[in-house]
């Protein structure tokens, strides 16, 4: 693991504004190094590169916690130059950590230094919207019910009815989609609202209960208990599905995972509280269901946050398989 790498890095002295490093030989297409900074000691990730191959590449990511940068090690026609990601802020560190093991990873399964950019640009501009988002403090206690809700609905519900790889595909919500689940003959918005509040549930944002561009909307509503001693985590939800799915569904999973804000350095924070299912409702969204929509605002409100009453919903509910049968199909899709 790049930890121990990293561990292994003594800075003894040295002086100056340069790095300590180890190459990482899982690398094959580009010379690539674990390192710290030996003015601070901060870790890093180096990989050099022909300068050709950064021509199409004018914009590095930055973000909070992290900062990249390419210097010229041989100038002219067949230059090369070194590509940086270095952690610039200790807070951060087990965040850095978790982002320089995916970076290393995808490098590793690359072959030549131009795909090897392409990968280093790409997985840090996502590491940059992640940090963004979600910061280093990780995930809420909302966002966690919220991310509950939705891999209980992704296992309970619809990895009986559809290929793992169409169910992960549908998973738009974690990508920021007003929607969670969107299938082409409709979506389904996953709800979720604990036994605190178990009269209403909350819509964040105005086209969250628009109708979707194509079929029919659901609502799948839980209500949860949230204890020390519930029925389960969210770490052992999250493992319950990564048992479930292999090769390219597992990779698409763990890749929502991210873009949720859920990642394994803070795993023992979620270990608490613990979730149990108290009750699942499925709801059609039809044109008098109770909702505000963007096209009946009067001009110039913006960022509208409201709540439904769950009794005022009772005359719109749905069994589950009809819910099913309606968005993802008799059989499902394949």
């Amino acid at each position: 693991m790049l930890f121990d790498t990293w561990d292994r890095l003594a800075i003894n002295g040295e002086s100056g504004d340069g790095f300590v490093r180890l190459r990482l030989l899982e690398v094959r297409a580009a010379a690539t190094y674990a390192a710290k900074s030996v003015a601070q000691g901060l870790e890093a990730i180096l990989m050099e590169v022909k300068t050709q191959a950064l021509s199409a590449h004018n914009d590095y990511p930055e973000a909070h916690g992290f900062s990249v940068h390419a210097d010229m090690l041989a100038p002219g026609r067949h230059g090369r130059t070194r590509l940086m990601v270095t952690l610039t802020d200790g807070r951060y560190r087990d965040i850095f950590h978790t982002l320089a093991e995916d970076v290393v990873t995808k490098l590793a399964e690359v072959n030549s230094e131009d795909e090897a950019v392409r990968v280093f640009i790409t997985r840090l501009s996502r590491w940059q919207s992640f940090m963004r988002k979600h910061g280093a403090e990780g995930l809420s206690l909302e966002s966690r019910r919220g991310l509950i809700g939705e891999l209980f609905f992704l296992r309970n519900h619809l990895l009986g009815r559809c290929s793992h790889d169409v169910a992960i595909a549908s998973w738009k919500g974690c990508k920021g989609a007003n929607h969670d689940f969107q299938f082409s003959l409709g979506s389904i918005e996953v709800k979720s609202t604990s036994s605190n509040t178990p009269h209403a549930f909350h819509v964040s944002n105005i086209n969250q209960l628009d109708s979707p561009g194509q079929g029919r909307l659901f609502i799948f509503l839980i209500l949860v208990e949230e204890s020390e001693s519930g029925d389960t985590s969210l770490p052992d939800m999250v493992d319950s599905l990564r048992a479930e799915f292999e090769g390219s569904a597992l990779d698409a999973f763990e890749e929502a995972l991210i873009d949720s804000g859920y990642t394994e350095r803070h795993r023992d924070n979620y270990s608490s509280p613990r979730y149990t299912i108290r009750r699942e409702h499925f709801y059609h969204v039809d044109k008098t269901f109770p909702r505000l929509r963007e096209s009946l605002l009067p001009p110039g409100v913006e960022e509208v946050r409201y709540k439904v009453a769950i009794s005022a919903c009772t005359e719109f509910e749905v069994m589950p398989s009809e819910t099913l049968d309606t968005v993802v199909g008799p059989r499902g899709e394949t």
